[in-house]
This record gives C-alpha cells, structure tokens and sequence, in this order.
C-alpha cells in the first residue's frame, strides 16, 4: 500500500497548507460534488411527481363523486313515476288503455 505521508499534517489529517491533497483528490471531488447535484435533482424531480400524482388522486376522487350523483339524478328521473309527473306539468295523461301496434301488411 503506497501512501504519500508527505500529504498528511502531524495528527494524521490532510495538510491543507499546500494544498496538494485537494489538488490530488480534485477529480473524486468533483464527482462526488456532481453526484450530489445528481441526487438533489432527482429528489426534488420525485417529490413534484409525487404531488402531480396526489392532485390526480384527488381530482379523480372528485370526478367519481360527481359522476355517480349525476347517474343518481339520471336513474330517479328516468323512472315511471318521475316521467308521470313531469307529463303532467306539461299537461299530457298517461293512456288509460295499453298502446295499440299498427301492423302494415306488404303487397
């Protein structure tokens, strides 16, 4: 093992005095330095994704919601009694005898 003990002070830390160890070791501190900008970015490009999503989330959830109250209201106004009433306000009555088919016979 080939260690330079020039780089290193009396307690055993980098001697900075000279500046050579930083120098030495720019290249891994760089890209320890780009690895963290990296690793930033990346969090802060999941934490946006994560919010789009939980906003979706909530807009579907809304969504459905209104879907099935206006499906509620369609089902109620579609059934016999509700159309009844509705002809009445416009003033038609309901036959009183069942609807006659009128069959054509072809020549």
């Amino acid at each position: 093992m080939n260690i330079n003990l020039k780089a290193f002070g009396k307690n055993g830390t980098p001697d900075s005095s000279d500046g050579s160890f930083f120098l030495k070791n720019l290249p891994f501190i760089l890209f320890i330095t780009l690895m963290l900008v990296f690793y930033i970015a990346n969090s802060h490009s999941a934490e946006k994704k994560i919010r789009l999503i939980q906003d979706s989330q909530k807009e579907v959830k809304s969504l459905r919601w209104e879907y099935l109250s206006l499906h509620s209201d369609y089902m109620q106004q579609t059934q016999r009694s509700e159309i009844v009433k509705t002809a009445g306000i416009h003033y038609l009555d309901v036959p009183k005898h069942p609807v006659k088919k009128i069959v054509v016979a072809n020549k």
